[in-house]
């Protein structure tokens, strides 16, 4: 291989890497958002309906075109491309509603698992190799998660004796079905399949089970929301909530996920959970706990030690991975 490609190629990880965290940056205060949504009396399936009808309305015309150019590698890889998208809008649906069902605090100690899953799958699906550095660093991450989210509240007493079931089982299950999505949707776009088209695929689902799902379950309709929504309101739900993180930021982080692989995806999903609970205490001066801070130091470590693994095993990572080579032999 030569010197420029070398340095393309260390560029296009460094790009995609800053773009990755960069992505986590920005919806970091979404689930902060969808609570203060549903608690203002906005529907969870009314909150999804109009969120991804949104993403739907941005994402079909290049879906559409997509499809047109990409037929032959639909044809071949429909199957992931169907799990990813419709594993995507199971995710969403399932996020929504165990947020708005139960406790936050719940879901963000629940979320812990997310990573972890998405590790395993990458590497039993699409044969991510983790190095060992990269297993330290990755459960270093899990560690400082459990210290900055469930030891405080635990402690403080934040977590509420009582817990909703249903809650529970949706973050368990969105816990799975998130990275099933992940994995899925990097296999199929490695494989030519356009992104758009799996995120058209997954709104599609999930404005269907919201308009379906609301009357049956709660009694009202979209058409009951849409009065009672301010501008500051909407604003929130299209824009941040709908172009910003469910369209924008998933394709980023889809995309950051091929390159620079589940490890350090993993970390960042970890800062993440990090930073939406530091996020408070910066804006209302609140005191920093010992916990949150010994785990974000192990946090930082574990990106730390998930990154620099690339450098040491670039093979381990998306741009040598055995699907590609696959993929380029069958063309």
């Amino acid at each position: 291989m030569s010197m420029v490609s070398k340095q393309k190629r260390k560029s296009g990880y460094t790009f995609w890497l800053v773009m990755g965290l960069l992505a986590f940056l920005l919806s970091t205060p979404q689930g902060m958002v969808t609570k203060i949504l549903t608690s203002n009396g906005l529907d969870a399936f009314s909150f999804m309906a109009i969120r991804n009808g949104v993403i739907l309305v941005c994402v079909l015309p290049v879906a559409l075109v997509g499809t047109i150019r990409h037929w032959c590698a639909i044809k071949r890889h429909w199957r992931p491309m169907l799990v990813g998208g419709m594993c995507l809008g199971a995710s969403s649906v399932a996020y929504t509603v165990a947020i708005e069902t139960g406790m936050a605090s719940h879901v963000s100690i629940i979320n812990l698992l997310t990573p972890i899953v998405l590790v395993v799958l990458s590497a039993k699906i699409v044969h991510d190799k983790v190095s060992h550095r990269a297993t330290v660093g990755i459960t270093l991450a899990a560690v400082g998660g459990v210290l900055a989210v469930a030891v405080p509240m635990l402690l403080t007493g934040a977590v509420e004796s009582f817990i909703n079931p249903v809650s529970v089982f949706l973050a368990l299950f969105n816990c799975i079905v998130y990275p099933i999505a992940m994995v899925y949707m990097r296999r199929a776009n490695g494989e030519g399949v356009p992104l758009s088209l799996m995120l058209a695929l997954s709104s599609v689902l999930v404005v269907l089970m919201s308009l379906v799902l609301e009357p049956t379950m709660r009694g009202t309709t979209i058409l009951d929301a849409l009065p009672g929504l301010s501008v500051f309101d909407w604003i929130l739900v299209v824009i941040y909530s709908g172009i910003i993180v469910a369209l924008l930021v998933r394709l980023v982080i889809v995309r950051s996920y091929e390159v620079v692989g589940a490890t350090v995806l993993g970390g960042f999903e970890y800062l993440h959970t990090l930073l939406a609970i530091i996020l408070p205490i910066i804006i209302l001066n609140e005191k920093l706990s010992p916990e949150i801070f010994a785990g974000a130091i192990l946090i930082l470590l574990g990106i730390y030690l998930t990154e620099s693994h690339h450098h040491m095993h670039p093979h381990t990572h998306i741009l040598h991975a055995p699907i590609h080579k696959k993929a380029k032999s069958r063309r």
